[in-house]
């Protein structure tokens, strides 16, 4: 099975933006997945400050304390995709984008996670890393524990999710319409400020949130806790390239955002992704159509 055939993909890297234009323009790259000449779509980009995204079903309400989010002057956005809370700080995040008639991707949503890893796995090993995918058998023998119930992503690995040395370094999830598919995803760079990040929670199930593991027992690790020193950013984007044209044969077209798409995702962060209503509760909804996800 082979993803491309002769059908190249655009490779979007968009740099730093704040919470609500990153999240705005996945949708907005989601959207060209209408079009019938449509291209597949990676995109890489990061976060111009400490923030944090929320599933597209996390009630935010119940899981955060916001007042204490407001106060460390953190910004919080719901995406699209389904799955937990991730704090974005030193990472790299990802996008791929599909249209959902395209050919050689497996249509169920594990198949096609597993499948949609192998350009994260190669792009891992480019840098040294040994990645391994969390395997359903792993999710029956209950090794997540209580981690179960956290509201945090990176406390528990999922179905085919990345984890190295047996803790969780990438976590991804998905959303699916008739004609598209986004799956967005989290690289860890650094874990630095992850324990700042678990305080914000109101709800604490696992030891991770409650402070009680030893840095050795952390359920997620980072690049630079593997690789033992600095892993630039712009290290882990070669890599990714580079892990996806092994793994698939890709001919990628460096593209660049277009000022309409730039206009659109503006319009998006008034419309959506800026607003309470829907970063808080979940209210308004452009798409209509509702999301599988990544189950946490």
């Amino acid at each position: 099975m082979d993803l491309t055939g002769k059908t190249p993909w655009r490779y979007y890297d968009t740099g730093s933006s704040d919470a609500y234009t990153n999240m705005a323009m996945d949708e907005v790259l989601l959207k060209k997945m209408r079009r019938p000449d449509a291209l597949p779509i990676l995109r890489v980009y990061t976060w111009s400050m400490p923030s944090i995204s929320v599933g597209y079903f996390q009630n935010v309400m119940d899981d955060f304390d916001l007042t204490l989010c407001k106060e460390r002057g953190l910004p919080l956005v719901r995406r699209l995709t389904g799955g937990r809370a991730v704090f974005h700080d030193h990472e790299l995040t990802y996008s791929m984008i599909l249209p959902g008639s395209y050919p050689s991707l497996p249509r169920g949503l594990l198949d096609s996670y597993r499948y949609l890893s192998r350009g994260l796995l190669l792009g891992l090993r480019e840098l040294g890393v040994e990645p391994e995918l969390a395997a359903l058998k792993d999710m029956k023998e209950g090794r997540r524990g209580r981690a179960l119930k956290s509201p945090n992503c990176f406390a528990s690995s999922s179905w085919y999710e990345m984890t190295a040395g047996g803790k969780k370094i990438v976590g991804s999830a998905q959303k699916r319409t008739p004609y598209g598919i986004l799956q967005e995803g989290s690289i860890l760079i650094s874990t630095l400020r992850f324990r700042a990040f678990s305080e914000l929670f109101r709800k604490r199930p696992d030891r991770m949130d409650s402070g009680g593991y030893r840095e050795d027992e952390y359920p997620m690790t980072s690049l630079t806790e593997i690789l033992r020193g600095d892993c630039p950013v712009d290290r882990v984007k070669q890599a990714l390239l580079q892990g996806f044209i092994n793994a698939y044969g890709i001919h990628f077209q460096k593209t660049r955002i277009t000022r309409e798409e730039r206009r659109s995702a503006y319009e998006l962060v008034d419309a959506r992704y800026g607003r309470d209503s829907w970063n808080l509760y979940g209210k308004y909804k452009l798409l209509g159509e509702k999301p599988e996800q990544n189950r946490p």
